[in-house]
């Protein structure tokens, strides 16, 4: 029946009006996949805009006749987008291997971001095998990081899902809640307040072994042994110097 309805978008809708900037957007982040022995071989150079073999442009009109259907404020809100991805999954884990994506902000954000299912206050990179939200938003996330989402994007819509799915009946979630990791407004001042006090301790030291110093040559000078000598007194006097300037 949906390869039906897609036929016949395909066959009743302009190609001018089905290949709009949502559909090229969608295709812009996928990747050209070619049959080669009965096996899909992605490409790392080629988007399904330019995947000229057969499978490529099998996808390439199924994804223009589905978003064809779409409403404007769908395509506009990126759902449409994301729901025709989520539907292209669920028939084929291996599809998601059709997207690109950010991976250094997606691994960002997997280590940073609080598991809301009870994980033990864990990220969702650290969540057990069995939890299934982790997998979810896994997925999830390259698909937004792939749309454009940056990253308060991405983490604003995760916490919108998160909220409707965990915290029903319960006081919702908020962003500083699932941001792990994250600066404190007075985080820069601890190193600030170390450096001073290992500043204070080191000329504590010095100020203390100049004294020591100073009082046993003061000992051997009272005691009849020979005077500071010239270099010694010329020493002591830098010391003192470089700890009150």
């Amino acid at each position: 029946m949906k390869a039906i309805v897609i036929l016949l978008a395909m066959l009743l809708i302009p190609s001018s009006v089905a290949a709009d900037s949502a559909s090229d957007q969608l295709l812009s982040i996928m990747r050209c996949a070619c049959d080669e022995g009965g096996e899909r071989v992605f490409s790392d150079k080629k988007s399904l805009l330019d995947c000229e073999c057969a499978l490529g442009q099998s996808m390439r009109a199924r994804i223009q006749a589905f978003m064809a259907l779409q409403s404007a404020a769908d395509k506009e809100s990126k759902d449409a987008q994301l729901s025709f991805l989520e539907n292209l999954m669920t028939e084929d884990p291996a599809n998601e291997r059709y997207i690109t994506y950010p991976k250094h902000r997606h691994n960002s954000l997997m280590k940073n971001t609080l598991c809301s299912c009870g994980c033990g206050k864990m990220a969702l990179s650290q969540c057990p095998l069995d939890c299934p939200w982790s997998p979810v938003y896994q997925r999830r996330f390259k698909f937004l990081l792939g749309l454009g989402f940056d990253d308060a994007g991405a983490l604003g819509n995760y916490l919108k899902h998160a909220n409707k799915v965990h915290r029903q009946g319960k006081t919702p979630l908020t962003m500083d809640d699932i941001i792990l990791n994250q600066d404190k407004p007075l985080s820069w001042l601890f190193p600030v307040i170390v450096g001073v006090l290992a500043v204070f301790i080191f000329a504590g030291i010095v100020i203390r072994r100049s004294n020591r110093r100073l009082a046993a040559l003061r000992q051997d000078s009272e005691a009849g042994e020979p005077a500071i000598s010239a270099l010694d007194r010329e020493m002591l006097s830098d010391e003192l110097d470089d700890i009150g300037g």
